[in-house]
């Protein structure tokens, strides 16, 4: 494995005055037809570049994919690599998925720029040119900055162990452009946390990546300086058949299938009431999709949703409620006196 504490050689002309050498990386843990065809979509984009798959088969191998360049790892080849067994919440690739990242840079550590692509987003321009142009920029790092203010951020409380909330940035990493000594910055940084026992909390991956990027003084740039970001957020997503209703959009994330975009709208935790409501947000937004797609789900999402509610609810009154059931002035059995 290369040393990536390593600067590439000062010999090497900077990549402005040669032709720019990148890799755009199509990220996923699954593969079906969906999946295969925002792939072709990608790589279609990708234009002079090199292309290639980073597949995740911690839940098992995934054979057949159809491209040339497929580099594949699970979760214990990570840990083996000197990254750090830690996450918070969900999975290791979910609070950590710029570690695949630096899977990747192991095995590919010769190039200028890196693109990393998650496989539910789509970019509509020539990515060639796009990298040409950070390049020009002298830009190590690009993502978009996180629309909520960091103070009210779900993640800052915790994530106030490691970073002065001044300090602290945050950004949606489904489209993610690196510089090669941005990459391998970042990589030493997470190895170099891994080790230190002053790091309580281990960052998540939208926090980690833009705090340190600016902490080592590395330029940045926010991804909507190179294209139209109106469609690119966690919620809600776009439906694939509606690529071309969006003829102004650059970048785009969730792009969903109706099977994916159904389930999404059930996680995204709507009302109960938008369940019963043909007029509701939660209807209208389905309603994009065939009904055979959803209709059937609806009884048993419901039902599932109202048991929730109701543990949810009798978790926050139950010991209160039971507390106001209690005789008055009982405090436990009683106790015979009489020596019966």
């Amino acid at each position: 494995m290369a040393d990536h504490n390593i600067n590439p050689s000062m010999a090497d002309p900077p990549a402005t005055e040669r032709s720019v050498r990148f890799a755009v990386v199509f990220k996923t843990y699954t593969w079906d037809a969906f999946v295969q065809r925002q792939a072709e979509r990608l790589q279609e984009a990708t234009g002079s570049g090199d292309f290639y798959i980073s597949v995740d088969e911690t839940n098992g191998a995934i054979p057949d994919i159809p491209f040339s360049n497929v580099d594949r790892f699970t979760c214990a080849d990570l840990i083996r690599s000197g990254l750090a067994n830690r996450f918070d919440k969900g999975s290791l690739l979910w609070w950590n998925p710029d570690y695949a990242h630096y899977q990747f840079l192991a095995g590919h550590d010769d190039y200028d720029y890196y693109m990393f692509v998650e496989y539910d987003a789509v970019i509509r321009t020539p990515i060639a040119d796009l990298i040409g142009q950070i390049a020009r920029e002298q830009v190590d790092f690009v993502a978009l900055p996180m629309r909520t203010p960091i103070a009210e951020w779900f993640w800052t409380p915790s994530h106030r162990q490691v970073y002065d909330i001044k300090e602290m940035r945050g950004s949606l990493n489904c489209v993610t452009v690196f510089s090669h000594r941005a990459l391998c910055k970042m990589r030493a940084r997470r190895v170099e946390m891994a080790t230190d026992p002053k790091v309580r909390c281990w960052p998540i991956g939208e926090m980690f990546l833009p705090t340190e990027i600016e902490r080592a003084g590395l330029s940045h740039r926010s991804l909507a300086e190179y294209g139209d970001v109106s469609a690119y957020d966690w919620f809600p997503p776009t439906l694939e058949e509606d690529l071309p209703l969006y003829t102004q959009a650059t970048f785009m994330h969730p792009v969903l299938e109706p099977r994916r975009y159904v389930a999404t709208m059930f996680k995204s935790k709507p009302f109960l009431i938008e369940f019963l409501l043909p007029w509701s947000k939660l209807h209208r937004r389905l309603a994009r999709v065939p009904k055979r797609e959803y209709l059937h789900l609806l009884p048993g999402e419901f039902y599932r949703r109202s048991l929730v509610a109701i543990a949810t609810r009798w978790r926050k009154v139950g010991p209160s409620l039971k507390r106001r059931m209690r005789p008055q002035g009982a405090i436990g059995p009683a106790i015979s006196n009489s020596g019966d």
